[in-house]
């Protein structure tokens, strides 16, 4: 009886030995932690001539990842006589290429400009 008792608590002793090494391995996972795509892209603002009027620039989706594409959620805030609103879409970039998203204002014909402002929710890898 005491033997069975002995290999029990022998066995008990090896499962929670190698459940400590599971635990220790677990930490340890934080070296090879996951690549953030949104680290690579980022909406670069230039003058285009003959682009968005005389005022306002062309904003562009930049990927600065050299082997893999990205895909993005990017949120557009737009003002027009004190009212705002917001949209979201999606948009593909390829590595070390640039997207065109769109102008930082238009001038209305109405005088009353309509502007907008533009960033990056989300950003993952896709192949």
């Amino acid at each position: 009886m005491n033997e069975e008792i002995d290999i029990k608590e022998a066995v008990d002793n090896m499962w929670s030995k190698e459940a400590e090494s599971w635990s220790t391995v677990a930490e340890d996972t934080d070296d090879f932690a996951v690549e953030d795509a949104k680290e690579h892209v980022y909406i670069k603002t230039k003058k285009v001539e003959g682009v968005c009027g005389g005022r306002y620039k062309s904003q562009f989706l930049v990927n600065r990842h050299s082997s893999k594409t990205i895909m993005t959620t990017i949120k557009t805030i737009w003002r027009y006589m004190g009212k705002s609103g917001s949209s979201t879409k999606q948009v593909k970039v390829y590595p070390g290429d640039e997207k065109e998203l769109g102008c930082t204002g238009w001038a209305n014909p109405t005088g009353a400009d309509t502007t907008y402002s533009r960033q990056i929710v989300a950003a993952w890898f896709v192949t």
